[in-house]
């Protein structure tokens, strides 16, 4: 009879502890990151971390668009670009049990503006020559998995659509043409985080096997194009 009380006591008191016991506190660095290794624990099921890994990556970017078909565009083959990209990932939350579609691959939305503007001057055409184009852009990209890396080289690729607009305003000869084309894209380049949410870096960018997008130039829309990208992870 005493043994089975003493159980009874014993169990109470285990289970008072427990319920009082105050909840388990994270180690954080001085810059309140959690300490450890961040990647280990993601695996292991540490509900913080899954809770607070950025999910999103959002960019600008600012650059220039060199035209391949330099003789048909000039003077407009050397254009000003200005964009935005969203990454979201690929299977809608990170999961850290797939390396490859839980981490290193996620979804590459993009839409860029490019423009151009020049006053050319001759015997067939004279006047403002403008060039303005619209870049929608959907595919997947590559990064490496490891959250903890802070240079973070990347490739991505998949399918751009194009809205172009060129026009000539003058007294000889004016015209303005709009097109429509599509074509694949490439693109590579790194990412420096130097917060664990703010980074920047470099992106390099071709687009080809456009069609021909304004039949008064004749010229196709392939382009490298070279920017600088400011970001946040989120």
């Amino acid at each position: 009879m005493c043994i089975r009380d003493s159980s009874w006591a014993a169990a109470l008191i285990v289970l008072a502890s427990s319920c009082a016991a105050p909840p388990v506190q994270e180690s954080r660095l001085p810059n309140g990151e959690i300490d450890g290794n961040w990647v280990t624990r993601a695996i292991a099921g540490d509900p913080y971390i899954l809770a607070s890994e950025p999910q999103y990556t959002f960019e600008t970017l600012i650059g220039a668009r060199e035209l391949d078909s330099d003789s048909a565009w000039s003077p407009l083959d050397d254009q000003l670009n200005v964009g935005i990209s969203w990454q979201p990932p690929f299977l809608g939350l990170r999961d850290p049990e797939h390396w490859l579609f839980g981490r290193a691959l996620s979804w590459d939305f993009g839409l860029q503006y490019a423009y151009d503007r020049s006053d050319v001057s001759g015997p067939v055409r004279s006047g403002r020559f403008e060039s303005r184009t619209v870049e929608a852009s959907g595919g997947v990209m590559l990064e490496p998995p490891d959250p903890d890396w802070r240079l973070r080289p990347y490739v991505g690729a998949g399918f751009s659509i194009l809205f172009t607009d060129v026009e000539l305003d003058g007294e000889i000869d004016p015209f303005r043409e709009k097109d429509t084309a599509t074509g694949g894209y490439l693109r590579t380049g790194a990412r420096f985080q130097w917060t664990s949410r703010q980074h920047f870096g470099v992106d390099v960018r071709w687009l080809f096997g456009t069609e021909d997008p304004i039949d008064g130039v004749g010229a196709t829309a392939d382009s490298m194009t070279v920017s600088f990208i400011f970001g946040a992870r989120f």
